[in-house]
């Protein structure tokens, strides 16, 4: 099964989402893919890992490793999200409804369908 490949890209990942640089974020979202990957990829053997006691506490690790990216991934975006506002107060001031002015930039957006 896949389960260990896919909790050393999710553990990888976590690693470069403790300094959450452009850069890194890029490398985490690689990471990720390639994480899913490999679950798409062990899909077919899952009934037969279901029966194994390694897979099933690789499965867990893997679990925790996935929901510790997704903490670290919400913390980024508070994070940022928290500059972007004090960026807005800073060139534009605020809105009359007291928020911080919105900051007109370029963004990324990945879409998969």
């Amino acid at each position: 099964m896949r389960l260990a490949a896919a909790h050393a890209a999710v553990a990888r990942a976590c690693g470069w989402l403790e300094s959450p640089s452009p850069a890194n974020l890029d490398r985490c979202a690689m990471m990720l893919e390639k994480a899913a990957a490999d679950l798409a990829e062990g899909r077919g053997k899952l009934a037969e890992a279901r029966r194994s006691a390694a897979s099933l506490a690789e499965a867990h690790r893997l679990r925790g490793a996935i929901e510790g990216a997704g903490t670290l991934l919400h913390k980024a975006f508070e994070y940022h999200a928290r500059w972007n506002q004090i960026l807005g107060a800073m060139a534009g001031g605020y809105t009359a409804t007291g928020d911080a002015a919105p900051v007109a930039r370029r963004g990324r957006v990945l879409v998969r369908g």
